[in-house]
Order: structure tokens, then C-alpha cells, then sequence
């Protein structure tokens, strides 16, 4: 697993002997899974497809019927 230093200062590991990592230095650790002092760098993920929502349908508006009752017969 690979770590960076996100500190602004320089950072000792111990891997049987001491070693230096200088700030935003990236150093991989195989079979860590943390180390103090160091943040994780995990894989990026791959960007996820984008949903597109469909804009629901709308109804045709109710024509009104002409209910006047005047007229001529």
C-alpha cells in the first residue's frame, strides 16, 4: 500500500532501520495497512456514469366542455 506525508514536517518510519520521508513524499509499503505518521493514498476509484434523470411527462391539461345552455334549439 503506497502512504504520503501530508505533514509539513519530515516524518521517520522505522522498517528495520530508520527512514526519512519528506513532506508530500510518497512511499509504498507492501503489505502495511497504516503506518503512523502517514496517510493511506488508496486507488481512485473510476468515476462513476453520470444518471440522467427523464423529466416525467406531463398530463394534457382537461379540455373544458362548453356547458352554456343558450341558445337556439
Amino acid at each position: 500500500m503506497k502512504f504520503k506525508n501530508n505533514n509539513n514536517m519530515d516524518v521517520y518510519v522505522d522498517l528495520g532501520t530508520l527512514r526519512r520521508v519528506s513532506p508530500g513524499e510518497v512511499i509504498d509499503l507492501p503489505g502495511a495497512l497504516k503506518c503512523e505518521g502517514l496517510s493511506p493514498m488508496y486507488p481512485e476509484a473510476p468515476p462513476k456514469p453520470k444518471v440522467v434523470k427523464k423529466a416525467p411527462k406531463k398530463k394534457p391539461e382537461k379540455t373544458i366542455k362548453n356547458t352554456n345552455t343558450s341558445g337556439t334549439i
